[in-house]
């Protein structure tokens, strides 16, 4: 059903009414600004100069987990049936198998082809209770969470059936899919789920039921009683699977093919809803809720429950800033630059920097000496729609000369993967004028016992005291050489500084550590010049650091962006070898 608004749909909780904020119909290409329209927080209302995000994709996730040999081939002829027909250009799809082996998200669908045909040939190593697969499943829901687009799990098995037979490992792994419902409704993800096979109930008639071959004392009211508990038992087993579509608004299915052709169909009258919800605490607990149509005869499957947000002490836009966005006057000279750095350095999350830099490159007739810049700046989920924080302060320009002056702003925080947008507003308090500026990433699953490697970051200074913001933090990322860096929002440096370059490793374990201590170097290239090299070394806090002083002056650069790379060489061949980290240089007369 196409063509609803936000008139059309009633959402209601423990009784109350909840209101209908907004209403996304359909899977199209939407702007980042779009999201502007959900009234979370006033400045989402602010206009953004960022890149369209594109949500015209369909990202489904395939999950076969341990299984008979009989479901399990079921499943994998399904899925060869389903890669031989054609099927939408938008899709993206990703495998996670019973051997814990996962395939990402693609378009092309050849290594999926070719992961599957491997499977139909070899069988898998048995999974236990306790063991990777459960955690790999979690994670692979976690990484559908971060897509942008729509979201549909294909959950494949035959749950249930005691198919192992007596005497089999009662450790062996068997998960239904209803144990993932919590984490397929975090992810805005429907289940799509198919019972691939399992044994029927045969319901002997008539004189079969007194068979002369029963074992001594057994009659047929013996056998109609096991048969009727097998019937119940057979219920229970399937109630797993439809409760599972049915809390996730998916549907059931008889085979893979029939998944995939309503994981098709539903594309059609596919809505994302927000709405504010009648709550008396933000818990954090999961929320019953009904969504409804007023239209006569229409019925609505989506998730019969959300997960509340966790009260805080977000700070709020003055309406101050508010008017002057309002009023929307020419801010020409009042530019602002934001960037998000992250550090993988905590298994499942990450350690961001935040950072922004504001600058008036005209003079203003009325302005001070002491003249301040006002800042507020708020974390933007994109995939729940709500700001996570937010943070509001105020201080003074650094003046240069008469025409210039700049400032900059710094937080960290942990985030857990998703999809996010930095948006600040900032006010210049002499004139009143105030100018915006968002910046949208994606804080992807960190993956498991390897060694990371940290994004590129160039920083002219250390951040002063004034500039700090919150308590310390002691594990800081950016803490180096008894100074906590202050990086270039818009990796910009004066030709008279001496940037410092800086990339964080985060081995494994402490054999990885000494493998790269002892095996490992790295330069950094500006544009085509010559290879400066970088020292690698213990951090403070953890991990290593691969840093150096660039002598912009030694190197002959122009004013102007300059491509360069961070370069590492391993020489001990245990593949361990880093990509080459691309990233700009803008260099400021």
């Amino acid at each position: 059903m196409s063509g609803l608004g936000l008139d059309d749909f009633i959402v209601t909780e423990c009784g109350k009414r909840d209101t209908v904020v907004n209403v996304h119909s359909g899977v199209g290409t939407v702007p980042t600004d779009a999201h502007q329209k959900i009234e979370t927080s006033p400045v989402q209302q602010v206009p953004s100069n960022t890149p369209t995000v594109k949500y015209s994709e369909t990202f489904i996730l395939v999950i076969l987990p341990p299984m008979s040999a009989t479901g399990r081939n079921s499943a994998i002829k399904g899925i060869q049936k389903f890669l031989q027909r054609p099927y939408p250009d938008n899709w993206r799809i990703a495998l996670l198998d019973d051997a814990a082996e996962s395939i990402p998200f693609s378009s092309d669908v050849s290594l999926l082809r070719s992961r599957v045909s491997a499977l139909e040939h070899r069988v898998s190593p048995p999974q236990f209770d306790g063991g990777p697969w459960v955690a790999r499943a979690f994670g692979a829901i976690d990484e559908l969470a971060i897509q942008p687009g729509r979201h549909a799990i294909v959950f494949a098995s035959d749950f249930g059936f005691d198919v192992f037979g007596v005497g089999a490992n009662p450790w062996l792994l068997r998960v239904g899919p209803s144990a993932f419902t919590d984490a397929a409704i975090r992810a805005q993800a429907a289940m799509y789920t198919i019972q691939t096979s399992g044994p029927g109930t045969v319901v002997p008639l008539g004189g079969a039921a007194e068979s002369q071959d029963l074992p001594n004392g057994t009659t047929g009211q013996m056998i109609a009683e096991s048969m009727n508990m097998e019937l119940v038992a057979r219920a229970s087993e399937s109630s797993d699977f439809l409760y599972a579509a049915d809390q996730t608004g998916g549907r059931y299915a008889r085979d893979v093919q029939e998944a995939f052709d309503r994981v098709a169909a539903d594309a059609a009258g596919y809505y994302q809803i927000t709405f504010r919800p009648c709550i008396d605490e933000p818990d954090g607990a999961w929320h019953p809720v009904t969504v409804a149509l007023r239209l006569p005869r229409a019925r609505v499957r989506g998730p019969h429950n959300y997960l509340a947000p966790v009260e805080d002490a977000k700070e709020t836009i003055p309406p101050s800033m508010l008017e002057a966005l309002r009023l929307k006057e020419d801010v020409s000279g009042f530019d602002a630059a934001a960037h998000v750095w992250l550090f993988p350095d905590v298994a499942g999350a990450n350690t961001s920097v935040m950072a922004a830099d504001f600058s008036w490159s005209v003079k203003i007739p009325n302005f001070a000496s002491k003249s301040k810049i006002r800042i507020f700046v708020e974390l933007v989920d994109l995939i729940m729609h709500r700001a996570v924080c937010s943070w509001l302060s105020e201080r003074e320009w650094d003046v240069e000369d008469d025409q210039s002056r700049t400032a900059h702003w710094q937080h960290e925080a942990t985030l857990y993967p998703g999809a996010y947008s930095l948006r600040i507003v900032a006010m210049d308090m002499a004139s009143g004028k105030a100018a915006t500026r968002a910046y949208s990433f994606a804080v992807n699953l960190s993956p498991g016992p390897v060694t990371r490697v940290g994004q590129v970051l160039i920083a002219g200074r250390c951040l002063r005291e004034e500039e700090r913001e919150g308590r310390p933090n002691l594990f800081d990322p950016l803490m180096h050489d008894g100074c906590v860096l202050a990086p270039s929002a818009s990796a910009s440096v004066s030709i008279r500084d001496n940037p410092t370059v800086l990339v964080r490793i985060y081995p494994a374990n402490e054999k990885h550590v000494d493998m790269i201590m002892k095996h490992w170097k790295a330069w950094v290239v500006v544009e085509n010049g010559p290879r400066i090299p970088l020292t690698i070394a213990r951090a403070d806090v953890r991990g290593l650091t691969v840093y150096a002083k660039l002598d912009l002056t030694r190197l002959n650069l122009k004013p102007g962006t300059h491509p360069f790379k961070v370069v590492f060489e391993d020489s001990s061949d245990r593949g361990l070898h880093a990509k080459p980290l691309n990233s700009e240089l803008t260099v400021k007369p």
